[in-house]
């Protein structure tokens, strides 16, 4: 899990959401979150989100009257509004969202805000405020198609960005699609928000076998194995965590619950509930454990049950190895 100092040292690049809601939000197990500096199309389905920042240090005052959102009288006119804005993209909204969005613990009511003409709202914008981390951060931001490109837009971002500041943001934080043809991250770009981070969200089948799982470990340790063993149940799952995976150079790779696997064959079984990992990890040590299981002619967890090796030995042959490796990458950044 991120912490909120390494989440503070690099926002946009750390995470593809906000902190808060990373802590709260729960992946499904077909999705892939990657950054682009790990993206090397592993997955044919995705989608490409950029994420910017803005330090709130130079924000141009806005010349057009804003006014704040009451959800009493203007809720339907919002719906509409993001219904209609992000048809393109297939996204909709209803009453159950909203009310949702209501109860955020990151919900400020100054941060709902409009921009009317003649009584019709013709564009809006909701931010968040998360106050542990002092982030700002910009979620919906929507123009009517045919008030676009006038100036609305940039004065609902701008009016947002003073209102964060005001209340305490020391940062602020915006994702969009990068495709959509409404070009998002222009209009953002405009209004002093930086950077270059580009996640992908992948969606993948997790149909795989056992034997389809390249592993990233040398040796199975025949203690852990005997304690897998006592509570395993190949009948029974319901207590037992899936086996995360990564795709890695278009195979999928075991990132932990080598052991498990090898259980699990042992048991008779062919395949096992399986999730793609969410954490981002130092993959260069990964390649340097798949190159040299590969090396071993280790391609499958098939491969470790001769390899099951008592705990002294399975602490000098992996664990040591493990260490020296990690060393030497270590060393050679430097």
């Amino acid at each position: 899990m991120i912490t909120k100092e390494e989440y503070l040292l690099n926002p946009c690049g750390t995470l593809s959401i906000p902190y808060w809601k990373n802590k709260t939000i729960i992946i499904p197990s077909n999705i892939a979150i990657i950054h682009k500096k790990n993206f090397k199309n592993q997955f044919d389905k995705h989608q490409r989100f950029f994420r910017l920042l803005h330090l709130l240090e130079s924000i141009d005052i806005p010349k057009i009257k804003v006014d704040t959102i009451n959800l009493d009288t203007d809720k339907i006119a919002l719906i509409n509004m993001i219904n209609t804005c992000y048809k393109n993209l297939n996204i909709s909204v209803n009453e159950k969202d909203i009310l949702e969005w209501f109860n955020h613990p990151t919900y400020n009511n100054k941060l709902w805000i409009k921009i009317e003409e003649n009584g019709t709202m013709i564009a809006s914008g909701i931010a968040e405020y998360d106050e542990v981390l002092n982030e700002g951060i910009l979620e919906w931001i929507q123009v009517l198609p045919e008030y676009q490109n006038k100036g609305y837009g940039k004065t609902i971002v701008n009016s947002l960005l003073i209102e964060l500041k005001n209340i305490g943001a020391k940062f602020a934080t915006v994702s969009g699609n990068l495709d959509n043809n409404t070009n998002p991250e222009k209009l953002y770009r405009r209004c002093g928000f930086t950077g270059d981070d580009i996640w992908y969200i992948c969606t993948a089948d997790l149909n795989f076998k056992l034997k389809d799982l390249q592993p990233s470990q040398l040796y199975i340790s025949e203690e852990k194995l005997s304690k897998i063993k006592e509570w395993f149940n190949p009948d029974d799952f319901s207590n037992f965590e899936p086996i995360p995976i990564k795709i890695i150079n278009a195979v999928p790779v075991i990132i932990d619950g080598h052991t498990r696997c090898v259980c699990a064959i042992l048991s008779g079984l062919e395949e096992i509930p399986l999730e793609f990992e969410k954490e981002e990890w130092d993959w260069d040590m990964y390649d340097a454990c798949i190159n040299e299981c590969k090396a071993q002619n280790i391609t499958s967890s098939y491969d470790l049950i001769s390899r099951i090796i008592s705990k002294e030995d399975y602490e000098i042959k992996w664990n040591k190895w493990c260490d020296e490796m990690q060393e030497k990458i270590i060393s050679s950044r430097k």
